[in-house]
């Protein structure tokens, strides 16, 4: 395909960039000819990557027969007008409809609505092209509600041939009548695994800090000088208030009476007049000389700065956007860092009963309850010099939500469904996969035991469903996340003996008479197989705290029997004799037991607590 795609891209800074960075690089990797056209180089600092050589020869890419080319607009003072502003709409469509007739393109591609969907809509008018529109969290939760937008960009949703929205987003464009044959799958965006991993050189913030001294633009954004014999932890995006920066600092001048060689790195900028606060606050608690700030610099030298800190922090609390899902928690997670998360932020991550604190991040219920968040702090420092395998976990734990992912394969089919003007497609992949119950009826080449297990299966996945879609609610994302034993993590899993294993309240089992490893690929639409193994199997149905859907875990006799003796009353050791004594298979072995234990604490089905607070609940 010869894409036209509309968007933010370095050297502006922030998640929606980012992503439209990795859309464009990974659409080209697959054969794409993708052309970006942005005003992405008129930004201005604060907002503004740092960017070498080298990271700017990035922008553009080969990969064979696709490829990555960027189309920049460019500000000139013939562009000057009154009211005095900048054009960017106006500049954006001409170089856009100039790109499509020069490279003869297929399909418009517009990320984020103001000014690129607007201007997408235009080059796609212009060109009599198809247009495919994907949203950020500000879109829907802020720019749409502004009286003096909301009209444009409801036309221009409505005309766009397909939008890419999940969620609440979805329902509420069909509430507007927006045909949901145009709307597909908001797609799930994979942090990459190679380049956000442990192995790799750490940011060497000494040279980013004379390269900012030596640019005009940059010399004022950055402040603090590094102190290489200091323990640092780390934050990065954007400051504020909603995202923790307060609390933050007074934690920190909490934490260096203590240790006074602990220090803050800091990675971006906020508002001018937040980082007048950040700086006015940090020189107030006394922390000049414990603190370096730095301009923000390009998303693939992220790693580089997670490795650097001994702990990230990513303390997002009472954000005013519901559909805001920043990526900085599973960034510093895919890097094996240990990360400090607010409640808030680990819940909207994909799987997020994955996470569990002290096992693979620690976790703050309470941003702005310093003696809480200090305490995390420190925690994390001190299992990034003694328990590296906790960051090790939470990069285990990202991989493991990222295999499902369709990325970037949903949204190149949404293209591909544009151009061809094949509109059953889009109903076909979102809202008209038949049931489970409706296959089995039209197969008339099963049995009526194989029958009924494919209709139990379709009714435990439907519940399942029905709950995950729900009103999250924030006690149960609590109770998952803070699963683990105070202290436990210090001597987990030599410690696992005298832990008790609880059910948590988010679960179902129910027991199938065929493998229902079979029958999984028919949610998707597949034809149920003519001979399924007759073999009696159990399935826990997961619903993600997300709101995003279910996991299907399935199960031998041992493993449920296993479940059916886990009370939240007995230990792991007893749990274990109980299995061993009553199991006539003698190589069911201790190992494997507890193995199978820690298997469903790192799923989000039980919590391992402490026997004190087990018995001192029950007295």
């Amino acid at each position: 395909m010869k894409i036209c795609l509309v968007g933010k891209y370095p050297p502006i800074q922030g998640g929606v960039s980012a992503r439209t960075y990795s859309y464009a690089h990974a659409l080209a990797r697959k054969g794409h000819q993708v052309h970006v056209v942005t005003n992405a180089k008129e930004v201005q600092p604060p907002y503004r990557m740092l960017m070498r050589d080298e990271d700017w020869a990035r922008c553009d890419a080969d990969y064979g027969e696709g490829y990555v080319r960027v189309h920049w607009t460019e500000a000139k003072k013939a562009h000057w007008h009154i009211p005095m502003g900048d054009a960017f709409v106006t500049k954006l469509a001409s170089v856009g409809a100039e790109v499509c007739e020069e490279f003869d393109i297929e399909v418009v591609f517009s990320y984020y609505w103001q000014p690129y969907a607007v201007a997408g809509h235009m080059i796609a008018e212009m060109a009599s092209l198809p247009h495919v529109i994907r949203n950020a969290g500000s879109d829907a939760g802020r720019l749409w509600l502004q009286e003096q937008f909301s009209t444009l960009f409801t036309h221009i949703l409505k005309k766009a041939d397909y939008l890419l929205a999940g969620g609440k987003v979805a329902r509420k464009l069909e509430k507007l009548g927006i045909d949901p044959i145009r709307l597909r799958p908001d797609p799930e965006f994979t942090i990459s695994e190679d380049l956000f991993s442990p192995n790799g050189p750490a940011l060497d913030v000494e040279a980013v800090c004379e390269a900012a001294e030596a640019d005009p633009e940059y010399r004022s954004l950055q402040w603090g000088t590094y102190r290489p014999d200091f323990r640092y932890i780390g934050i990065y995006g954007k400051l504020g208030e909603k995202k923790g920066t307060p609390a933050l600092l007074e934690a920190l001048a909490r934490l260096v009476k203590i240790n006074p060689k602990l220090g803050l790195l800091v990675l971006g900028q906020g508002h001018p007049k937040a980082d007048v606060s950040f700086a006015e606050a940090a020189t107030a608690l006394g922390l000049e000389d414990h603190i370096v700030q730095l301009p923000f610099l390009p998303n693939w030298r992220v790693p580089e700065f997670i490795r650097r800190c001994e702990a990230v922090c990513a303390l997002e609390q009472d954000f005013p956007i519901v559909f805001h899902a920043p990526v900085v928690a599973r960034e510093v997670l895919c890097c094996g860092g240990m990360l400090v998360g607010s409640t808030e932020m680990l819940g909207k991550l994909p799987n997020p009963e994955r996470l569990a604190h002290g096992y693979n991040c620690f976790g703050v219920n309470d941003v702005n309850d310093i003696d809480e968040l200090s305490r995390a702090i420190e925690t994390a420092l001190s299992a990034a010099q003694t328990r590296p395998e906790i960051g090790l976990r939470g990069r285990e734990a990202v991989i493991e939500s990222q295999k499902t992912m369709r990325y970037p394969e949903r949204t190149e089919q949404t293209l591909a469904l544009a151009i061809s003007k094949d509109r059953s497609g889009g109903r076909r992949h979102q809202n008209a996969t038949p049931s489970l119950k409706d296959l089995a009826a039209n197969a008339g080449n099963i049995g009526s035991a194989l029958r009924q297990d494919v209709v139990r299966l379709d009714l435990c996945l439907e519940k399942a469903r029905a709950e995950a879609a729900g009103t999250t609610d924030t006690g149960e994302a609590t109770e998952a996340l803070f699963r683990m034993a105070d202290d436990a993590w210090m001597d987990f899993p030599n410690n696992m003996d005298d832990l008790v294993p609880v059910p948590l309240s988010r679960y179902a089992v129910e027991r199938f008479e065929h493998d229902i490893n079979q029958l999984l690929p028919c949610v998707s639409g597949a034809p149920i197989p003519a001979n399924v193994t007759r073999k009696q199997t159990w399935a826990i149905f997961v619903p993600d705290l997300a709101g995003t859907g279910v996991r299907t875990i399935v199960i031998d006799a041992a493993t449920a029997a296993l479940l059916d003796v886990i009370d939240g009353q007995i230990s792991v050791r007893s749990v274990t004799q109980i299995i061993r004594a009553g199991h006539s298979n003698k190589m069911v072995s201790e190992t494997r037991i507890k193995q199978s234990i820690e298997q469903f604490f790192r799923a989000g089905v039980i919590g391992l607590e402490s026997p004190k607070n087990v018995y001192a609940s029950a007295i």
